[in-house]
């Protein structure tokens, strides 16, 4: 098992590196330049034409030469434009005495994207590239339509607070230790020698030798003050704030690299529609050692990104923003009091990407939408049934957390028949099924919130109305949920067609808000009641 300081230097960090390959088509699509404000003057190649676009992004020590496969499997794309950029300090872009920072590198892809006259795009990411993508994401959002990170560089700093034990302080010491000596080592009369050791490190067992040979071959070219001023900023903690994104993502990264146990896991708190893939025994050079992988899972997310959409509609005298996304049967989402369709993300990714088409709507006066004075689970209930109707959405499955799972109870009870089958989670039938009603109650007077108010007065389902309810429904609660367990067990009880399941460990959305579980659970209640996307 690697040490501390091997796992952060070789698994975290040194995955920030990629090789060139040789591309005849490539190499021999015209080159084009884009000028920043500073006039350096961004190289970069492009192939198709299309609304939407695909922006390959390399990593240190490389070009955009890198991607020859992905130009390969693209360039007869007839409706996708390909981007393929050399970022400053690399390649044929200019290399200027500047500071070779994040923000700078995004600053420059965006730039090529104005002069392209792109408006959207999925980012497409390798080792250094990624963060790179991230920061585009972050600084012009209106420009990103996906994330695809390949083995990308991510510093996670380990976040201390007063809980923090002393051995969490040291490891967090020894963990930034590393890090700095990491970029170090960029930096000095010996960093071409370093990069010609680092290179060689990149392979796995089964890397091809043209692979690794590219890497030594043209990784230790990188100029010395870009080399350091690039690893120097990388490793700075303002780009590392654990700030996540929405956008659909895809992760494909390698155990040769050095990742942690817990990778998956912290990749979904950084993105919280993610679908991610850990190989075993690949290089870093996972979109050269297995194109066919990246290149199917790219055309994915290309697929996602395309068929999804942020809409308005007017239902019930309101208007309200919703988000679909995905082609096959429907479902609909329901977000709990006072959040969005954000809160529901993770959910909707995973539904995408098994097949079906998925609605996922902000509640009125919720989300995007114009606060009111005045609110009622019946009108929700009411909204969501006009909006399945102006629609044209057939009897979808519906999933609901929290006040979502009451409107759809409620969906049910006053237009039966609406839907096929639903998952309510952190549900309650009457205001007293909350936990600590009394005090909740208290609290939620003082604030005179109408939208918090609402869960003290209502809802007022009956037993004789969950009675009523014929439509397969699973319900669901974490085992220190705010709802009362026994109150959950009632519903379960009460509903003709109930499964329920009671999720140890979990609160009221630990296992929903950038959790896949909640997902998992759904999906797999819907092929067993034979809800399924094809």
């Amino acid at each position: 098992m690697k040490n501390l300081v091997t796992a952060i230097a070789v698994g975290v960090m040194y995955a920030g590196m990629l090789s060139c390959s040789n591309t005849y088509g490539l190499d021999a699509s015209e080159s084009k330049y884009a000028v920043c404000d500073d006039g350096v003057k961004v190289h970069y190649k492009t192939s198709g034409e299309g609304d939407l676009a695909v922006v390959f992004v390399h990593g240190f020590g490389c070009d955009l030469r890198t991607w020859t496969k992905q130009f390969q499997a693209f360039a007869g794309e007839d409706s996708l434009k390909q981007v393929y950029i050399d970022l400053p300090g690399f390649g044929k872009s200019d290399c200027h005495d500047v500071e070779y920072t994040l923000s700078y590198f995004a600053k420059s892809v965006a730039r090529v994207l104005e002069t392209e006259g792109v408006n959207k795009a999925v980012l497409v990411g390798h080792s250094l590239g990624t963060p790179i993508c991230r920061q585009v994401a972050f600084e012009y959002p209106q420009l990103v339509a996906g994330i695809f990170d390949i083995d990308g560089v991510y510093c996670l700093y380990p976040q201390l607070n007063e809980n923090s034990t002393d051995a969490d302080r040291e490891a967090a010491a020894q963990y930034e230790m590393a890090v700095n000596a990491f970029a170090a080592s960029f930096c000095g009369d010996s960093v071409a020698e370093h990069i010609r050791n680092f290179a060689a490190s990149l392979s796995g067992p089964n890397t091809p030798a043209e692979v690794a040979n590219y890497a030594s071959a043209n990784m230790p070219n990188v100029d010395a003050k870009v080399a350091c001023s690039t690893m120097s900023n990388l490793i700075d903690r303002k780009w590392w704030t654990g700030q996540w994104l929405d956008v659909p993502t895809v992760v494909i990264c390698t155990k040769n690299s050095g990742i942690d146990p817990d990778n998956g896991k912290k990749m979904q708190a950084l993105y919280s529609n993610l679908d991610y893939v850990e190989l075993d025994d690949c290089g870093h050079f996972i979109h050269m050692e297995q194109p066919e992988l990246v290149n199917n899972k790219l055309r994915e997310l290309l697929a996602y990104a395309r068929s999804r959409s942020i809409n308005r509609i007017d239902v019930n005298g309101v208007n309200l923003l919703y988000e679909v996304a995905g082609e096959g049967k429907p479902v609909l989402l329901l977000h709990g009091n006072g959040g969005s369709h954000e809160a529901v993300e993770t959910t909707a990714g995973q539904l995408v990407r098994k097949g079906y088409k998925v609605y996922a709507v902000d509640s009125r006066g919720q989300g995007a939408n114009e606060p009111l004075n005045e609110y009622h689970y019946a009108d929700m209930a009411e909204d969501m049934y006009q909006f399945c109707k102006k629609l044209n959405i057939e009897k979808p499955a519906v999933y609901g957390w929290s006040d979502g799972g009451i409107v759809a109870l409620m969906l049910e009870v006053l237009h039966p028949g609406t839907t096929s089958l639903m998952a309510i989670s952190g549900a309650n039938v009457h205001p007293r099924g909350v936990v600590n009603f009394e005090q909740f109650r208290t609290d939620i007077l003082a604030q005179n919130n109408p939208l918090s108010m609402m869960m003290v007065f209502e809802p007022n389902i009956t037993d004789s109305q969950m009675q009523g309810v014929n439509v397969p429904v699973l319900v669901c609660a974490g085992s220190a949920d705010l709802i009362v367990e026994e109150h959950t067990r009632h519903m379960a009880k009460m509903l003709p067609k109930a499964e329920l399941m009671i999720i140890e460990g979990e609160d009221h959305g630990s296992y929903i808000w950038h959790n896949p579980m909640m997902g998992e659970i759904f999906i797999e209640y819907l092929h067993r009641h034979g809800y399924t996307s094809k």
